[in-house]
């Protein structure tokens, strides 16, 4: 009974927000050296490149504003950017993270003991994450250092960190296993709703869709009706995207791509 109510109210808070088709119009094409990308909610972009070891970010109109190096051996690190005054940079295996402000400045260093080699972060709070360490999906608060909430996942344990990504809209938290399944939970982490794809190679949420990579074309899955519609196929091997609502963040090769959704 639990779980039916649980669907029933992840449905309304989807219904009773406009839900529109998915259609694209490019912003931005331009050449870039990168090897990870990241959009915030304010249209700023982020872009790691491995072999010099730097984060960069820019505006939406993609005019540089910082810089920073990223310390020996996090060449492969992760960030999150959903909350762009409060900036989450790991690496999964040292047990360690990086908050940074607006500016990329350090805000703090932060210990995390479940922080492993398969983990994964994302923002929760102010003052809390989300966190999966190989098997359990936890909500801990960095202030604290105390576990408020945990689930056992249930994600085949030979999965690497870099097969697996967490999100938090509004209520909800968008649990992705890449070639599995994507997983939707609620504040207090009970599952909501659930959807398997074997061909799922990367994949991305708004309010009202998921988009998915699939060989190299993305897709755009409505989460009320369950229809999925092709809408962009690329030319160059797309080596990561990023969504934040109404915007697609592409990296096509050596291009950078920036797409709005409409």
């Amino acid at each position: 009974m639990k779980k039916r109510l649980l669907i029933l109210n992840w449905i309304l808070c989807i219904l009773y927000s406009p839900v529109q088709a998915q259609e694209l119009k490019l912003l931005l094409d331009t050449f870039v050296e990168a090897d990870l990308v990241q959009l915030d909610p304010l249209g700023n972009i982020y872009l790691i490149n491995q072999s010099d070891k730097t984060l960069q970010k820019f505006n939406p109109e993609f005019v540089h504003l910082f810089s920073i190096s990223i310390q020996n051996n996090w060449e492969n690190a992760r960030l999150d950017v959903s909350d762009p005054f409060k900036i989450i940079l790991y690496y999964p295996g040292d047990y360690k993270i990086q908050l940074l402000d607006a500016q990329l400045s350090l805000l703090q260093t932060i210990n995390a003991p479940d922080l492993n080699e398969k983990a994964a972060i994302g923002h929760y709070d102010s003052d809390r994450f989300i966190i999966y360490d190989g098997n359990n999906l936890a909500i801990q608060n960095y202030k604290t250092g105390k576990t408020e909430n945990s689930t056992f996942s249930g994600l085949f344990s030979s999965m690497d960190a870099k097969d697996v990504s967490l999100k938090k809209l509004k209520n909800y938290i968008y649990f992705i296993q890449k070639k599995l399944s994507i997983v939707v939970y609620t504040n207090q982490l009970f599952e909501a709703k659930k959807w398997t794809d074997s061909d799922m190679e990367m994949a991305d949420v708004n309010e009202h869709f998921i988009f998915k990579l699939k060989n190299n074309t993305i897709f755009g899955f409505n989460q009320i009706n369950y229809t999925e519609t092709e809408l962009y196929t690329a030319k160059n091997i797309i080596s990561a995207f990023a969504i934040s609502n109404q915007k697609m963040l592409i990296l096509e090769g050596n291009r950078l791509k920036l797409w709005y959704l409409y």
